[in-house]
């Protein structure tokens, strides 16, 4: 997941268990990025894009995603696309990157539009010209599987260990009435909480640009990009974090924040869920 990851296990009865259930969310981890991370040439996700411009099938696992990427489409007035690829790949946001020229961004934008995309749930017909990239559902996604696989092994057995999983700052936890403490980062200092919150379980997720930006000619560009514009999101957030019933809608609902810019804290107030907004 190219991040920091963890489990956090409260009331087992043996290190041998938390190892056990250790396992089992790891390998259901690794099965997720290696079936669709796009840089893994083997995965699903790169079979789709090599393929595009012919009927591909489907399985449910994928249609399931791909579905949850059209609510986000949906949910965010095109906002959250998971065809901008070819924009990420235009802004990399390394010491080396430039401010991509207006003809380049105009390039990269004929390549995106979800609406393109025509898919049910066993077979996919994507555009020759289009890559999809899920890397903004995955995480969370995985976060969620982790935990349920290990909530499962764990059965019916009186009183539940409480179970957390951080995936890169995505977290996934089973309800329990000891609350986690969470710290949300500093933007300006990785090393340090700006606040210190509670978390009774569920998903939490953060979406910001403190990590990927690139200041060029006095001006910052953080790493959100709108595919409708093709350039950063102007006056987002530095970072914003939810709470929500899983990780996969809390991370939703946290980029369409990001993306949301000026407006991010009206939309959040709207989905009437606990959040924080750091300017």
């Amino acid at each position: 997941m190219a991040s920091p990851c963890e489990i956090l296990f409260y009331g087992l009865e043996s290190q041998e268990e938390a190892q056990r259930l250790g396992k089992v969310a790891v390998d259901e981890v690794r099965r997720i990025e290696a079936k669709y991370s796009r840089f893994n040439h083997d995965s699903v996700l790169s079979q789709l894009n090599r393929d595009a411009g012919e009927r591909q099938p489907l399985d449910p696992e994928t249609f399931g995603l791909l579905s949850f990427a059209r609510e986000c489409y949906r949910h965010s007035d095109g906002l959250f696309d998971i065809s901008s690829e070819p924009l990420s790949r235009l802004w990399r946001f390394d010491s080396s990157n430039d401010v991509p020229g207006a003809e380049d961004v105009q390039q990269a934008l004929a390549h995106v539009g979800f609406e393109r995309l025509k898919f049910t749930s066993t077979s996919i017909l994507q555009p020759r010209d289009m890559t999809l990239d899920l890397g903004g559902i995955a995480k969370e996604y995985a976060a969620d599987r982790a935990l349920k696989l290990m909530q499962e092994q764990l059965g019916s057995n009186g009183v539940e260990p409480a179970i957390l999983v951080n995936l890169g700052g995505d977290l996934a936890a089973s309800p329990h009435e000891s609350h986690w403490r969470v710290g949300i980062e500093d933007p300006d200092n990785h090393q340090a909480a700006k606040l210190s919150i509670q978390f009774p379980g569920g998903g939490l997720a953060t979406s910001g640009d403190s990590h990927r930006f690139i200041e060029r000619h006095g001006k910052r560009y953080g790493h959100i990009l709108s595919p409708l514009s093709g350039y950063p999101i102007e006056g987002a957030p530095r970072s914003v974090t939810v709470m929500a019933a899983n990780c996969t809608v809390a991370g939703m609902l946290a980029t369409l924040a990001m993306l949301k810019g000026e407006d991010a804290e009206d939309f959040l107030e709207e989905q009437d869920l606990p959040y924080w907004v750091l300017r």
